[in-house]
């Protein structure tokens, strides 16, 4: 299991903060127990089982705050836009544009 920047455990935290949610809801939302949150945000261990659910409900992506920056997306429409977001941003803030990309797509389909 890899180990957790403390970035990510905040960064979990503060969201779930934000968006109002307990870490009880949290857990129901994403189908884990309240004491697997509580370890995230504590640094205890990366949420690699369960990252594309929390990431989908905190609406935000944890791969690089957890110090793995993806390569480039294979897809030609997702490269496209990672292309153009690396222009302006570092490539884990063009990540985070290609997610909610996805998210948006998911929600279409």
């Amino acid at each position: 299991m890899p180990v957790m920047t403390s970035a990510v455990g905040e960064r979990i935290r503060l969201r779930r903060q934000q968006l109002g949610l307990r870490q009880a809801d949290l857990a129901a939302r994403v189908g884990v127990s309240e004491s697997a949150v509580l370890g995230w945000e504590k640094d205890r261990f990366f949420p690699s089982r369960h990252q594309g659910a929390l990431e989908d409900v905190l609406g935000i992506s944890l791969a690089a705050a957890n110090g793995t920056t993806p390569p480039p997306p294979a897809d030609p429409r997702e490269r496209e836009l990672w292309d153009l977001a690396v222009q302006d941003m570092p490539p884990a803030q063009a990540w985070e544009v290609v997610e909610e990309y996805r998210r948006r797509r998911r929600r279409i389909a």
